[in-house]
């Protein structure tokens, strides 16, 4: 039979998604099969959104909410991430994380994870470089330089992708 793994980027393309956010879709759904051990001949992704968006910022919160769905798994309502994903996980850099920590903070959010590169970003508002965990302070934010996949699960949803490996009686 033919797969049913899919994600409907021609859909979404006509609502608006630009390049950038269709690869950051599509990495995200290939991401959290692989991290959930999925059968993609099994299950169907899709992404629905309801203005125009581009770019790369949501991959990594869209594999989190991605697995969190194929795992039947609740996300805190609080928490929100910006970050790229790379195919083993990581999560990479992006831009103007000080404007987006303060929209997080202004929609109510009260935790915020970021890529572990950008824990020094540019604040445009002040024209200089700014430590994010201190500026989420100041909006009441924690701010969470993360590094992969598996760190943002267990604060979005309180559980693993994977149990710790064993090695002798050492948990790595």
């Amino acid at each position: 039979a033919d797969p049913t793994f899919t994600v409907d980027l021609e859909g979404i393309r006509a609502k608006g998604a630009g390049p950038q956010w269709l690869a950051s879709t599509s990495s995200a759904a290939t991401v959290a099969t692989l991290f959930t051990g999925s059968d993609p001949s099994a299950i169907s992704v899709g992404y629905s959104i309801t203005a125009p968006i581009d770019g790369p910022s949501g991959g990594a919160a869209l594999t989190v909410g991605t697995i969190a769905a194929i795992r039947g798994d609740r996300v805190r309502p609080k928490v929100v991430m910006t970050g790229t994903i790379a195919p083993d996980g990581t999560i990479g850099q992006v831009g103007l994380v000080p404007q987006k920590l303060r929209a997080a903070a202004e929609a109510g959010y009260r935790t915020v994870l970021v890529p572990m590169g950008n824990r020094m970003a540019f604040d445009e508002a002040t024209g200089r470089p700014v430590d994010v965990v201190a500026l989420g302070r100041t909006l009441g934010l924690r701010v969470q330089p993360t590094r992969d996949i598996n760190d943002a699960y267990e604060v979005f949803t309180g559980r693993t992708i994977a149990p710790p490996v064993e090695i002798g009686r050492a948990h790595v």
